[in-house]
């Protein structure tokens, strides 16, 4: 089961290695055997709301907003639905 993260002066220059990219302070990062991976929801999500989908390392934003946009979902409303997070697990966490 993934963990929550939240970055701080303390472990933003390693959050940042693993992501490979900058990662500012308060942003919420998931994490699951070492690697950014989350099956229910964005894996990171930052203070600004702009949030990153990752599935065992491997980013899946795009498709992630291609599979929304597929079944005319509000991304802003994510997972919200059972349903909804059957049909992304079915399409993404095989």
């Amino acid at each position: 089961m993934a963990e929550k993260c939240i970055v701080d002066e303390s472990n933003q220059d390693d959050m940042g290695r693993v992501l490979g990219y900058y990662v500012y302070a308060d942003t919420e990062v998931w994490m699951e055997d070492g690697k950014v991976s989350r099956r229910d929801g964005p894996a990171v999500i930052t203070p600004d709301g702009i949030d990153r989908y990752y599935i065992d390392g491997k980013e899946i934003t795009l498709e992630v907003r291609d599979f929304f946009a597929e079944h005319r979902w509000n991304p802003q409303k994510q997972l919200n639905k059972p349903e909804k997070l059957a049909a992304f697990q079915e399409k993404f966490c095989k």
